[in-house]
């Protein structure tokens, strides 16, 4: 049964169009020549002139991949030299790229280039036009003025963003066609630090999260063009002509039924049109520019700067000055206090509102308008300059313009050194007075042609793979200077209290016979405590200590006076006095707000995944009551270290995180493993730690959460939910009764990352095996694991630091999850002690 369509159909100048992926309503451009160079030096490059998408081209079909808003993670460092886009001053006092950040973009660029060259012979594609090198768009050229100096340089880094759309066009066609690329392009020399790099970025992003130009398909007269669904299964908007003919045309290419208009779709686009009274006449012929198309530079500038010197923005904020004053007089004490709250620190979060003063064309006149954006817009202004800013701490709302505070005779300047740089950089060479001009369209077609043989012996020069090597060997080395946790454990009779409610016994005993030893040693072995662990730590209480430790290892219930889950015990644990704290709600425990100090009205809750880690919570907050209450923050404090899963569950918010993805990184099955590799995987896991959504992974515990440790520590964990879960609703989300609750969350390929996961082919159909540096998360975290009894002991820290010093010296190497799988299963009286604990707890706290 073919599935219903969820395209968007609509006429334009009479001709039918439909997009199955995307609901805009573009303006179709005419066919471009292909013979026409669409990358000339000083003309057409600027990445801006891509965005919209255009008709599919045998020679420029990729520019359907060019991202349009690339946004990748501050962290990754083989992207971290896109992040500054402002000029730096140079020698000769003037304004510039900079020739360490050019060396860094032109590394970038060579890397872009050569897995765009080396994919087009993995996928025998050909035939495709690069963008010119960003060398054409003379970086070395510095300019006076501030304004125009940082311009320029972000013209020229986001002119990258061109060969970024190259790359991921040939990835994704690799991927279409079931093409390993990342073994195929480390067999041909590229470093797999550097495609581990590129796995983790916006050119292997192929979801809505990363939106792309978009392609227009003309099936009937241009038989080359990829099929539909190559465009959908990467989200990137594509639209069609819609008539009889290629309806044929689409039925002999077999596009499947669900990525076709319906019939519903045509009717609804006929009786919109109808609507909007469109002519009926459609035309290939490029649109006339409007006269205000025609104006030079000069001309718009100009006019800006008349609308500028009146300053419109202040009549506004007048305005609602003084309707601000009428309001103070109504306040209340607490509203007041609020203002006075967001005067002294500006809020970025819910319910803040953010607006730009930007240009509009109204008719005939250019116009300063106030346009509200949304908080994720907003990113891109919060760091903008003092005088560019102005907040009101009464509406709570954000003012953002590049021309407040400027003088005039400053903007007079700026202006004009701004509008010949876009004379410069925007109208053809040829419509100057140069004597060497082309004269016409065969001498434009020749200048275009040397252009192109120019670019293509600039890219023969490339010495791509020395700038490879010298960027790999420079990740690698900044992977390992991390510099790795040194890890705390708790003592001894603090763990058992805490952890399982052993009361230690008031009179104690300093003798210790044989047998007790060997009864000491084997107790130990059911918490994962190292063996030859001191018999005098226990302060006297061994025998009490073993007593209660085998007692549970073999489902015995220890004696009263030692256990606080014991019925009849003098120190059992009240149901009354814990369900005071603690609230039961689906799969979670929840700590009720009461319980903490200052966190009454927070929106958040910290939640505990089964009732033997509430009581830890419990003991904990129990304890510290007649001394010092705890914040909530304390208590996360202790669950982090101890590396044992929570949850900082937001209320009402919901999320999804269907628009992520993420890639395990590959390797040949005969691949071998070094220490450099491992330097690598610590960069990357220093990357997904260090994102918004990275204080997961000190949530869920286990190996993840002490992985996690070595990068960020508990203080993101104790702040609740990040932005992404609150403003941008990327999180996971659960259901109770009514109430939504949410909270950051990782991919399980991103768990596989975090622990140093590689994916190897079997070379038997699609059958893969899997390697990881440490073991998998979803294993670890297994109740039958006889090796995590629920929190990080002693003992995981000593097996911890002694395979990370086998992996640094090379003895030890990535396992499949097989063995992981034998290893963790450990001493199986672990798992029965675990088993005892918690249906004491129960007993004790739950069942009637």
């Amino acid at each position: 049964m073919s599935q219903p369509s969820r395209g968007h159909a609509f006429l334009h100048a009479g001709q039918m169009f439909y997009s199955p992926n995307c609901d805009r309503h573009i303006t179709p451009g005419p066919v471009k020549d292909d013979n026409v160079y669409r990358f000339h030096s000083t003309m057409d490059c600027s990445h801006e002139k891509f965005l919209e998408p255009q008709w599919w081209s045998p020679v420029y079909g990729w520019l359907s991949f060019v991202p349009t808003k690339p946004q990748w993670n501050k962290k990754n460092a083989l992207f971290q030299c896109l992040n500054d886009i402002h000029a730096v001053r140079l020698e000769n006092g003037w304004l510039g790229v900079g020739s360490k950040r050019l060396e860094q973009w032109t590394s970038f660029e060579d890397t872009m280039f050569l897995i765009a060259t080396k994919l087009a012979k993995l996928t025998r594609t050909h035939g495709y036009l690069k963008p010119s090198p960003i060398a054409s768009l003379q970086p070395n050229q510095s300019v006076y003025n501030a304004f125009c100096a940082d311009e320029k340089v972000k013209r020229i880094r986001d002119w990258l963003f061109m060969w970024m759309g190259l790359a991921s066009f040939y990835i994704a066609w690799a991927n279409h066609r079931k093409l390993d690329w990342m073994c195929g392009l480390h067999a041909e020399g590229i470093d797999t630090t550097i495609l581990d790099q590129i796995s983790r970025s916006p050119v292997c992003d192929f979801t809505k999260e990363c939106p792309r130009a978009g392609v227009i398909l003309d099936y009937a007269n241009i038989s080359t063009c990829p099929p539909v669904e190559f465009f959908v299964e990467n989200n990137v908007p594509v639209w069609y002509i819609w008539s009889e003919e290629q309806e044929v045309a689409h039925r002999q290419r077999k596009t499947p039924l669900h990525l076709l208009p319906s019939q519903i779709d045509i009717e609804r686009a006929r009786s919109q049109d109808l609507l909007q009274n469109v002519s009926p006449t459609f035309s290939m012929s490029p649109p006339q520019p409007s006269p205000k198309q025609d104006s030079s530079g000069n001309e718009v500038e100009n006019q800006k700067s008349a609308v500028i010197m009146t300053k419109p923005w202040e009549s506004y904020f007048e305005k609602r000055r003084a309707e601000i004053e009428t309001m103070r007089s109504k306040y209340s004490a607490k509203h007041k206090q609020r203002v006075e709250n967001h005067r002294r620190n500006p809020p970025r979060r819910r319910n803040t509102k953010v607006f730009v003063w930007d240009w509009s064309l109204d008719t005939d006149d250019w116009k300063l308008t106030r346009r509200k954006i949304s908080l994720s817009e907003a990113e891109d202004w919060w760091d903008a300059p003092a005088h560019q800013t102005i907040y009101c701490a009464d509406t709570n709302e954000w003012d953002f313009c590049e021309y407040f505070g400027l003088d005039s005779a400053a903007l007079r300047k700026e202006n004009e050194l701004h509008a010949q740089m876009e004379d410069e950089m925007n109208n053809p060479r040829w419509h100057s007075n140069n004597t060497d001009a082309p004269a016409g369209p065969a001498d434009a077609i020749a200048t275009w042609s040397m252009e192109i043989e120019e670019h293509e012996d600039f890219n023969k020069q490339r010495n791509c793979f020395h700038s490879l090597g010298i960027l790999a060997g420079n990740l690698r080395h900044t992977g390992a200077q991390l510099t790795p946790l040194a890890w705390t454990p708790e003592n001894l009779l603090s763990c058992l209290y805490f952890r399982y409610g052993f009361i230690a016994p008031t009179n104690t005993t300093s003798d210790v016979t044989e047998a007790q030893v060997r009864d000491w040693k084997e107790a130990l072995k059911c918490i994962r405590y190292p063996t030859d662990t001191p018999i005098r730590d226990a302060e006297g209480c061994h025998p009490e200590i073993s007593s209660f430790l085998l007692a549970l290892s073999k489902r015995i219930t220890p004696h009263p006076m030692s256990f606080d889950l014991a019925p009849g015990s003098p120190y059992a644990i009240s149901r009354s006095d814990f369900w005071e704290r603690f609230e039961w709600k689906g799969s979670w425990i929840l700590v009720k707000q009461q319980c903490f100090v200052g966190s009454e009205t927070d929106s958040w809750r910290l939640a505990l995944t089964n009732i033997t880690d509430a009581l830890f919570a419990f003991r904990v907050l129990a304890e510290h009551e007649q001394q010092k209450p705890l914040t909530r923050a304390d208590v996360i404090e202790k669950l982090v270290q101890m590396c044992i899963p929570f949850r900082t569950l937001g209320e009402r918010v919901s999320c999804s995180m269907k628009s992520l993805q993420a890639m395990i990184p590959r390797r040949d099955p005969n691949h071998q493993f070094t220490v450099e590799e491992f330097d690598n995987y610590c960069l990357m896991r220093d990357e997904l730690v260090k994102s918004d959504r990275g204080r997961a992974a000190l949530l869920a515990g286990g190996i993840a959460a002490r992985l996690a440790q070595e990068h960020i520590g508990p203080y993101n964990a104790v702040r609740g939910p990040s932005k992404e879960v609150l403003f941008n609703g990327i999180g996971n989300c659960w259901h109770d009764n009514g109430t939504t609750y949410a909270d950051d969350e990782l991919l399980r390929e991103e768990y596989s990352i975090l622990c140093g996961e590689y994916e190897t082919k079997t070379g038997t159909g699609n059958n893969a095996v899997y390697l990881s540096w440490w073991p998998p998360h979803h294993l670890w975290q297994r109740q039958s694991t006889g090796v995590h009894p629920g929190y990080w002991t002693e003992s995981n820290e000593e097996w911890y630091q002694q395979r990370l010093r086998g992996i640094r010296a090379g003895t030890e190497k990535p396992k499949s999850s097989s063995n992981w799988m034998e290893w963790l299963r450990g001493w199986r009286k672990t798992s029965r002690f675990l088993k005892t604990m918690e249906d004491a707890a129960t007993k004790l706290l739950v069942t009637d």
